[in-house]
């Protein structure tokens, strides 16, 4: 179904709370030393607060805490929250912990001064990022934590492919055509050709998700990562696009046009000296980095931390608090999305299990997997207008739908599926992919138990 979503809740104005903010500033000024562009083809508003497509997408704040309590949920589970907070056994489906990014040869994708600024301040370096940042709030903390921690990751390393150099121009149109901004922002250099000559094109009234991190990437690297992005987000909320090598690499070529190479310099400012990979090693268990990311390493466990139901809605302290410290996860929340949570704790605190009929378990599966951004469902989600027309052909799920160029509803799939056809339909690489717009790909274990939830019993 095509509809006019709502505009994404903005959170308040807060500044950048990272230690290094105030000096980096200065320094910056001083030796006049240019942010760098957002990567081409990201247009969008950055983004202060972490940005999860489906909360924004539905959730505002005038909703009722009933409402907004779902949003809750969808935030406990993308936010990862069980990760280090062990939910309940009967809510674990739900809102279980999810695979952070696999950093298994992340220094062939990151260099170290980008690995740096990634860890120092996650939100500064990629606004809308969900990876919450560790060092804020604490003007005392030792930038050689960071600069070990970075080492120790650099030092990660794996072969990337040989790749060709591709070809921006139609990377350009791969980019606009393939589903690609269902989640990202369309480019201001592209009209769609479906869209009449007479129509403005529109700006996306939604929240993009940030890409960033391209701008670090190698050409390799991100073209690597765009033919296999399950390799690194096992999650599937960055799904495979059944790219073939010289389309990823056309792609990589076109995010990279106007490419400008960040040029932040605070680690050759500060003049930190060399740290021992064995120390950043051991750094990375005792911040609990391993509860989400895996880095091929063999890392001792972490201390456990409070499970979900232990913990208080209205703390003054802690992760859903205003107040940030040195070693406490900050997401940036937004006030909205701080409401939220608070309200999802409480209603996982005073329910043994899940009230959730199935359509409803249905649509929690939907939001975490952001199907709605491209289909509907019982009316609900779909592209927005503004994105509408990127969309070039029918991804095939229901034969003859009246919208040829849309993304069929998924309120009634063919009777001809079963759980297991529908799952290997969208877990199974496509050899011979359509042009146009395709169904992603996603991984076996991310996928669970939506073919059972979306057909009928």
């Amino acid at each position: 179904m095509l509809q006019q979503m709502r505009s994404p809740t903005q959170a308040s104005n807060t500044l950048a709370r990272d230690f290094f903010q105030t000096i980096a500033a200065g320094l910056l000024i001083l030796l006049s030393i240019p942010f760098p562009s957002l990567a081409h083809p990201l247009k969008a508003a950055p983004l202060d607060h972490p940005h999860v497509f489906t909360f924004d997408q539905f959730y505002l704040p005038e909703d009722d805490d009933a409402f907004l309590t779902q949003g809750g949920l969808i935030l406990l589970a993308e936010l990862n929250c069980s990760s280090c907070h062990a939910p309940p056994t009967a809510w674990s489906p739900l809102i279980g912990p999810k695979a952070g990014p696999n950093l298994s040869g992340v220094g062939s994708r990151l260099d170290i001064d980008a690995l740096w600024r990634l860890i120092r301040s996650p939100q500064h370096r990629k606004p809308g990022t969900q990876m919450p940042g560790l060092f804020a709030g604490n003007q005392e903390s030792d930038p050689d934590t960071i600069e070990a921690l970075a080492t120790y990751l650099a030092s990660l390393t794996s072969p990337l492919p040989t790749t060709s150099p591709g070809d921006p121009a139609q990377g350009k149109i791969l980019y606009h055509t393939l589903g690609c901004v269902a989640c990202h922002e369309p480019a201001t250099d592209y009209r769609p050709p479906s869209l009449p000559p007479e129509a403005d094109l529109e700006s996306p009234s939604l929240a993009s998700s940030p890409i960033a991190l391209a701008d670090d990437y190698s050409h390799p690297a991100l073209t690597a990562f765009l033919l296999d992005p399950l390799a690194t987000h096992s999650s599937s909320r960055m799904p495979a696009q059944h790219l073939s090598p010289a389309e990823a690499a056309d792609i990589a070529a076109y995010l990279h046009t106007g490419r400008i190479p960040a040029a932040f310099q605070e680690r050759k400012i500060l003049n930190l000296p060399p740290q021992p990979i064995a120390l950043g090693q051991t750094l990375f268990a005792q911040n609990r980095c391993q509860s989400c990311h895996d880095t091929g390493d063999q890392h001792p466990p972490p201390p456990p931390l409070p499970a979900l139901i232990k913990l208080s809605p209205s703390s003054p302290t802690g992760c859903l608090s205003t107040q940030t410290r040195s070693g406490i996860p900050d997401y940036d929340l937004s006030p909205l999305q701080t409401r939220a949570l608070r309200l999802a704790l409480t209603a996982v605190q005073s329910q043994p299990k899940p009230t959730l009929t199935p359509p409803e378990q249905l649509t929690h599966q939907l939001s975490k997997l952001n199907c709605f951004a491209c289909h509907d469902h019982d009316g609900r989600g779909g592209p927005e207008i503004a994105r509408a027309p990127y969309f070039t052909s029918t991804l095939r799920l229901l034969p003859n739908d009246d919208l040829q160029n849309l993304p069929p509803s998924l309120s009634a799939l063919p009777s001809t599926h079963t759980p297991t056809s529908l799952l290997q339909r969208l877990t199974a690489p496509n050899s011979k992919p359509t042009p146009g717009t395709r169904m992603p790909r996603f991984a076996p274990s991310a996928i669970q138990p939506l073919p059972t939830l979306l057909l009928p019993p």
